[in-house]
């Protein structure tokens, strides 16, 4: 399953750009927040935040915590200022092993942003940001709208908005995972056709599925002798569970009701068997 590394921009004593009463940092969290949901809900990838509350978090934690965690791909959501108006994306400008896909990816995530957004065209950029050129993997960074110009805030105020930029990156994700899938030898309802040199071993690291996942889902297979053009099916109930969160680093009670439109007592009373107040990396709870 591929993973997909959202930062939102800025955070804690680094407020961002500022303008009509609003924070940069604010806003991009929860553009970040909404679009982490919405992925949870419909998109078949595994998902990390930089940040899921206000607080501090260097550039180099930020890509250090995207590259060790092995993303496919870094996403870095921002509010632009300075003059101007509308939407605009950005890739590294140097070269780089993955600069084609990238290259891409941002044209993908880039046009699914505007149609959801409305926002003007300001173009698809290259520059030499640290997220763009420190992370391993293909990354975009967007800045949705510019919080100094008046027509762009007005939007920028409205959750209904929010949503909208939201759901504009997560179709581009989407999309992107897509095509990626389609490249990979992996068909829409989830199945893998074998390659010269595939074992269930291997296939089973590159999508983060379980082996015994794996094997109960292809009972009808010999697993010793795989057949180049042979389709295996990779769905598996954990990739449709939509009810359960797993304990990331970082993770407290408070941010993880904000991230899900819960509540505290609602958490506790979903996990009556758990100890909430210590959270344990990998444990599964329930969040509805």
């Amino acid at each position: 399953m591929y993973k997909v590394f959202i930062d939102p921009g800025h955070g804690g004593t680094d407020p961002g750009a500022i303008g009509f009463g609003l924070r940069e940092k604010d806003i991009t969290l929860k553009i970040a927040l909404e679009l982490y949901r919405q992925l949870f809900r419909r998109v078949p990838c595994r998902v990390k935040l930089s940040r899921n509350t206000d607080r501090t978090v260097s550039l180099n934690d930020r890509t250090h915590m995207a590259n060790s965690w092995g993303a496919d791909l870094l996403l870095s959501i921002h509010v632009n200022a300075g003059g101007g108006s509308g939407f605009e994306s950005f890739i590294f400008n140097g070269s780089h092993p993955k600069k084609k896909r990238t290259h891409d990816l941002q044209n993908t995530l880039h046009q699914a942003v505007l149609k959801k957004s409305g926002l003007r065209d300001r173009g698809k950029k290259q520059a030499n940001f640290h997220m763009l050129r420190e992370a391993t993997m293909s990354a975009v960074l967007t800045e949705s709208g510019f919080i100094d110009h008046l027509n762009d805030v007005s939007k920028l105020k409205h959750a209904a908005f929010i949503r909208r930029l939201a759901t504009g990156h997560a179709d581009g994700i989407a999309n992107m995972i897509a095509q990626l899938e389609t490249k990979n030898n992996l068909t829409p309802n989830r199945t893998y056709r074998i390659k010269k040199g595939d074992t269930l071993w291997s296939i089973a690291r590159r999508y983060n599925i379980p082996l015994a996942s794996l094997l109960k889902l292809n009972q009808d297979i010999d697993p010793y002798h795989l057949q180049i053009g042979q389709r295996i099916n990779l769905q598996s109930s954990e990739q449709v569970d939509d009810r359960h969160h797993m304990i990331q680093r970082g993770d407290t009670l408070w941010a993880l009701a904000k991230t899900y439109d819960s509540s505290i007592d609602k958490l506790k009373q979903m996990n009556p068997t758990v100890d909430l107040q210590h959270l344990q990396i990998g444990q599964r709870i329930r969040i509805r």
